[in-house]
Order: structure tokens, then sequence, then C-alpha cells
């Protein structure tokens, strides 16, 4: 429901715009930022969600399920499916068009939206305890 309504919002009128460009600062002392909304969030909070997901990526691939070349194989190619598709898609409907450019905006939000999709599906879709990492079982 959260996407429909973010579609509908970006896509009817000029206030989702309006909201992204509005100036947000931030000051201590000597020191101050001001970007609109939208800089903070593609400054600031994106990065952040990458700084945190790098990292479990990284450890899968060492340590965990993923460091097996067989298990890796399908969510690699899923990865590089999820960035490959949607850019093909947009590209065939923008075409050679003022908004081309912005093919890479299909491919930010692919982390994000699939961890959101698995939040609904919650504990009911969740692998076996075995197979989930120590830190996630409860363990230390």
């Amino acid at each position: 429901m959260a996407t429909l309504c973010a579609l509908v919002w970006a896509n009817v009128g000029h206030s989702y715009h309006t909201f992204w460009e509005t100036p947000a600062s931030f000051a201590l002392g000597p020191f101050a930022i001001e970007l609109t909304l939208h800089e903070w969030v593609d400054e600031g909070l994106m990065a952040a969600f990458f700084f945190m997901v790098g990292p479990d990526v990284r450890r899968e691939a060492s340590l965990g399920e993923l460091r097996v070349p067989g298990r890796a194989l399908l969510p690699a190619a899923a990865a590089v499916a999820g960035l490959v598709i949607p850019t093909v898609i947009y590209l065939a409907i923008a075409g050679r068009g003022d908004g081309a450019y912005a093919w890479g905006t299909v491919i930010s939000t692919d982390t994000a939206f699939a961890l959101g999709m698995l939040a609904l599906i919650g504990p009911r879709r969740a692998p076996p305890a075995a197979a989930l990492p120590a830190r996630l079982r409860g363990h230390r």
C-alpha cells in the first residue's frame, strides 16, 4: 500500500516535488549544513543504509551462506537481474527522451524495497533457525 500511495503521490500534482525541495538545516555552533530533504536522503540516509547493508553482505560472503559458490549463484544472478531488467524496461519506455538520463533511479531502491517486502512476509517465511547465523538465533 505504501508503494502504491508513493506512486500516486509522485505522479499527481506538484506537492511531491515541493516536499522534497524543502530546505532543512542542521547547525551545531559554527558548523551548519543546509540541504533539501531530497539531498538529506541521498547524501545521508542512503549512505547510512548502504553502510549497514554492505557489512552484512560481506559477512555472508565470507562466513555465511554465500561463501559456498553454489548457494551464492542464485542471489548473485538475482542481484544482477535486479539491476539490468529494471534498467532495460525503463530505457525501453523512456527511450532517448529527456528522462532517459534517470535510469539509475530504477536500480537504486531495489535493496530497500526487497527488505520491505521481506518484512511483510515476516517470520512465516523465515528460514529454519538452524540456517540462521548465531547472532540471529539469539546466541552470542
